[in-house]
């Protein structure tokens, strides 16, 4: 699917392309993605998370949370350290969370 112009262009102009992918990859039976961009968030982005959980399994059933944890080139060791303990411990709770979660890691080296 060829997204709408405008978001191309904005792609064109601003996306980063890299190697990452999508972890755990599911597609086809959501209506939409909620993204979360996550720098060095540590316990709130838990809570946020745990928030969203709270919606009524109408929504949560319906919608992907995709989080995408990243840093720049120039981050400093304890935002990286940060970035890297939050991964594991996405890879901890996935398979269990009442959320259809997903990520993608721009983080790691």
């Amino acid at each position: 699917m060829t997204p709408p112009l405008p978001v191309q262009r904005y792609l064109d102009k601003r996306a980063i392309k890299g190697p990452w992918s999508l972890t755990p990859t599911e597609s086809g039976r959501y209506r939409g993605v909620v993204v979360i961009p996550a720098l060095a968030e540590g316990d709130s982005l838990f809570a946020t998370l745990a928030s969203l959980a709270a919606t009524p399994p109408l929504w949560t059933d319906r919608y992907l949370v995709m989080l995408v944890v990243n840093h720049g080139e120039a981050a400093r060791a304890d935002v990286r350290r940060q970035n890297l303990l939050d991964l594991e411990r996405l890879h901890a709770v996935a398979a269990d969370h009442p959320l259809p979660l997903a990520w993608i890691d721009a983080a790691s080296p």
